[in-house]
């Protein structure tokens, strides 16, 4: 079972390269991993004192659609 100060540091690791803290990174950070609701509990606690609120990140669009640009809606039908 991952101890409090274990799941903190894996979480303070993962931010620090810029990557998106979550129970499967930080579970994959542990050495000896340790089930989600051990380290969930920890985590909880993590994100309430850091104040983590990770970015939603958007994906690429396919190039397909990038070439279509603004003339994509034209294709769609009203009922």
């Amino acid at each position: 079972m991952p101890t409090r100060q274990q799941v903190w540091t894996a979480a303070d690791h993962i931010r620090g390269k810029s990557e998106r803290v979550s129970l499967r990174s930080v579970r994959a950070e542990l050495p000896r991993g340790g089930s989600y609701r051990d380290i969930g509990e920890h985590l909880a606690s993590w994100k309430a004192e850091r104040n983590y609120q990770p970015k939603i990140e958007l994906a690429q669009l396919p190039e397909f659609v990038n070439r279509r640009g603004v003339s994509a809606p034209i294709g769609v039908t009203r009922y």
